[in-house]
């Protein structure tokens, strides 16, 4: 069997955390290199390559390093200042972030491969002038039997007005086989939906074979255009919730991945198959939120 090869693209940032004391830590961060650094891990074996935006300073040697340790191939050509997140959480744990950055990509770097996953989402989905190099690369893969996953990962401060940031997620949408949206993100989005199931029609109607809401403690549903399944979350005590919605978005990936789909059986999934995929994403999700940090530990493998 030959190696699954998984293209994401996306930032990669620095988190500044602030500490009580005053302390501020420097982590890698940012949700496409979450997605990334965990899709590595959770497939052994597959070819995980990472398209990003990096500095020459020791911030871009530092996402560097965590990348390649995870096992991803990195496409950067440094340059100039690497990008910051200033993550500031609240009582229930969510993080609300300022940002400092720079996304400037090069479709150039990435190698011309048969890719089975291509993953795109978040703030370099959105802004430009990166995004012009996701449009590339999904018209690249446009003929071939890629997976294309899209998670908006919403971020209000970094968008322009709510129409234009509707219309490129819609467009986004229509080019992809899965999208993966929190309940913030179809809040924002479609603040007039009546509910929930409602905005994964609406999504289903506009072309992907596999839509996933999730919905923190109340859980999660997968929904193809044929069948539905509810998911309920992981009961864990929660710590803090950077890297859940990232974990569960890899975690998707990779089971698409584990199980061979094509862009044509995205749309076929069998209730068991969506069972078993929302099943293990809640329990990687679990854990991340469980503990403080985005990273997937070695015990939820």
């Amino acid at each position: 069997m030959s190696t699954a090869q998984a293209l994401v693209v996306g930032e990669s940032l620095i988190d500044v955390v602030h500490g009580a004391a005053g302390i501020a830590s420097r982590t890698a961060g940012a949700a496409s290199l979450n997605i990334a650094t965990a899709l590595a891990r959770l497939v052994p074996g597959a070819s995980v390559s990472f398209l990003t935006d990096l500095g020459t300073d020791a911030d871009g040697a530092l996402l560097r390093r965590r990348l390649e340790a995870a096992g991803v191939t990195v496409l950067a050509e440094p340059r100039g200042v690497s990008s910051l997140a200033h993550p500031r959480l609240d009582r229930t744990g969510s993080a609300e972030y300022v940002f400092e950055l720079r996304w400037e990509p090069q479709v150039s770097a990435v190698p011309e491969r048969p890719w089975q996953a291509l993953h795109v989402g978040s703030i370099g989905a959105f802004l430009a002038p990166g995004s012009r190099a996701v449009d590339a690369l999904l018209r690249w893969v446009a003929e071939a039997g890629t997976v294309r996953s899209f998670d908006p990962n919403i971020r209000p401060a970094l968008l322009p007005d709510h129409a234009a940031a509707l219309g490129r997620f819609e467009a986004l949408a229509r080019q992809s086989d899965v999208v993966k949206l929190s309940d913030a993100d179809a809040a924002w989005l479609y603040p007039h939906d009546g509910d929930p199931g409602s905005t994964l029609d609406r999504l289903l109607a506009m072309g992907p074979g596999l839509v996933v809401l999730t919905r923190g403690a109340e859980g999660s549903t997968l929904r193809t255009p044929a069948l539905s399944v509810d998911i309920a979350a992981a009961e864990v005590e929660v710590a803090d919730t950077i890297g859940a919605g990232d974990s569960f978005m890899a975690v998707l990936i990779a089971e698409l991945l584990k199980r061979g789909v094509t862009r044509g059986r995205v749309a076929r999934l069998e209730r068991d198959d969506l069972e078993a995929i929302g099943a293990e994403a809640a329990r990687i999700a679990g854990i991340v939120v469980s503990r403080v940090g985005a990273g997937i530990p070695d015990s939820a493998l």
